[in-house]
């Protein structure tokens, strides 16, 4: 094959085409399908197609790569089950629109920086764009990370090790950065510039090993002594729907004791029992008795359990009661019950954007949940026996697993294991339980801290601080998982200094804007 004439064709493509190709080589590489390599080259027609009419139309390139690349992950929006039809395929096309109005703005900084301050620096600098663009764009009211190129590595478990030196942005720092390499040697062969491509080529080499000699080294075999726990969860498996009708309530509720029973009667010596979220189809407030036969059980169990709960309480300035989206945790030996209302809401989904300061929002019904925000992390202590050591346990509740900076706060916190809880059954058997699954592990990467992730139709899993799947039940199917996890001891590079890695990448960012825009005035 002659590389010359497929490059020189390449760039005669129309730039639309080759930014389509970019978002789709990407999609392709995201869980669960087996092609995380096309993240290492998805990058370079979407470098080809900015460079082959001189960077202009940047907003339209950026928009049309993030509109194929978030269709390819959120297509599974049009068939929510927990939504109504219409709204669910209008929600999905909304949420592409939106997302890749975000991705415009990306390429539109990118040419800008191109036109003004040349192409070399523009694509040197790329890599610090996208990792600021993904970290920042996260932060907003309209927050999602689902679409992050971090998760296309997920399941290669050496290189993505150097998450816990430079966190999950760093990772998608280090793919554009592949990625610009690849695209810069191509081009010095095909100017017949051999010397040149060689260096670039080198750096190529180190830029792509250094993250699997590291994980390699990184990861340890050996069982260590140290602080554990052992653990089990519940995958109950029912329609999200259904537990909430009158009749079905009892008959779901006995079903949680009755697998409970199940786990806890054949492995002697666990410490604390995990169901999904929205486990409980209770107000557990007003609902005295439910509340105090869950507690006898997990006395009788000696168990500390975690599960997720609706909850709610009364605004006494504006006269209403506001609801959450919540974690219990019942304490036998303390005979006590503590709550984390969750706060990250999925928007549109659980919440309107901006209705806390404009309240007129709150008026409209898009078929969405009407909760409020929880206004601080809470960690849960779980004796290891009877008055005896405890462990430290954050937790996090379905999409807030896919923020980094609240996880990490936890960890800062004293956090020794972190509890996910999701009800991933209104995505259907589609990509997305799958994907959401991985994101759980570069969580765990990122402050090497084990996770218990308990789902109500799959996927549920146990993880080892290296993210490593230590047992797992799929999707669709119900039962128990238990096994004995290790505590997490010390701190990561990313657990530390992680917010100023993160904002490193949005600074520099900015600088580069800026330099361009004073270009003119030098």
């Amino acid at each position: 094959m002659n590389y010359k004439k497929v490059i020189e064709g390449l760039y005669n493509i129309s730039p639309i085409y080759l930014l389509a190709l970019s978002g789709l080589l990407f999609v392709l590489s995201f869980p669960p399908l087996p092609f995380s390599f096309l993240a290492f080259i998805g990058l370079i027609p979407f470098l080809i197609g900015f460079e082959s009419d001189d960077y202009y139309f940047g907003f339209s390139k950026g928009f049309v790569f993030g509109a194929v690349l978030n269709l390819g992950i959120l297509f599974w929006l049009a068939g929510n089950s927990g939504a109504p039809w219409y709204f669910a395929v209008l929600s999905m096309i909304g949420a592409v629109l939106a997302l890749g109005v975000q991705y415009g703005v990306l390429g539109a900084v990118y040419a800008f920086i191109a036109r003004k301050l040349g192409k070399n620096i523009a694509l040197w600098g790329l890599p610090v764009i996208f990792a600021g663009f993904e970290f920042l764009t996260s932060r907003s009211v309209f927050g999602f990370t689902w679409n992050s190129l971090v998760y296309t590595q997920s399941s290669s478990i050496y290189p993505a090790q150097i998450a816990s030196l430079i966190g999950g942005y760093g990772i998608s720092f280090w793919l554009v950065l592949v990625n610009v390499l690849l695209f810069k040697s191509l081009r010095f062969f095909y100017q017949e510039q051999a010397v040149q491509a060689r260096k670039v080529l080198i750096s190529l080499l180190i830029v792509f090993l250094f993250p699997y000699i590291f994980g390699y080294f990184q990861v340890d075999t050996k069982a260590k002594k140290g602080k554990s726990i052992k653990a089990a969860l519940i995958q109950p498996n029912v329609d999200p729907n259904a537990k909430w009708r009158s009749d079905e309530q009892d008959r779901h509720i006995e079903k949680l004791f009755s697998l409970s029973d199940s786990v806890l009667s054949n492995t002697a010596g666990t410490n604390f029992l995990v169901w999904p979220e929205t486990a409980i189809p209770a107000y557990l407030r007003r609902n005295s008795i439910l509340r105090t036969e869950i507690m006898r059980r997990a006395d009788s169990w000696n168990v500390s359990l975690i599960s997720g709960a609706p909850n709610y309480r009364k605004n006494e300035v504006k006269d209403e009661y506001e609801f959450y989206n919540t974690i219990y945790h019942f304490n036998p030996i303390k005979d006590s019950i503590e709550t984390y209302s969750k706060i990250r809401l999925v928007p549109f989904g659980e919440k309107i954007p901006l209705s806390n300061i404009f309240e007129s929002l709150e008026k409209i019904n898009l078929g969405q949940g009407n909760y409020q925000s929880g206004d601080s992390l809470k960690l849960f202590q779980v004796p290891l026996q009877k008055g005896a050591k405890k462990l430290t346990i954050s937790s996090a509740i379905c999409y807030e697993s896919g923020f980094s900076e609240l996880i990490k706060k936890g960890v800062s916190k004293g956090a020794e294991l972190l509890v996910i809880v999701t009800n991933d059954a209104w995505f259907g058997n589609s990509s997305a339980p799958y994907l959401h699954a991985e994101i759980a592990r570069i969580r765990a990467i990122e402050n090497q801290i084990p996770i218990v992730r308990a789902a109500n139709t799959g996927i549920s899993m146990i993880l080892d601080k290296y993210g490593r799947v230590k047992k797992k039940i799929g999707f669709g199917k119900q039962g128990w998982l238990v096994d004995r996890v290790k505590a997490r001891s010390g701190s990561t590079l990313y657990s530390k200094i992680g917010s100023f890695i993160n904002w490193g990448f949005v600074v520099l960012s900015v600088v580069l804007l800026a330099a361009g825009i004073g270009h003119d005035y030098i």
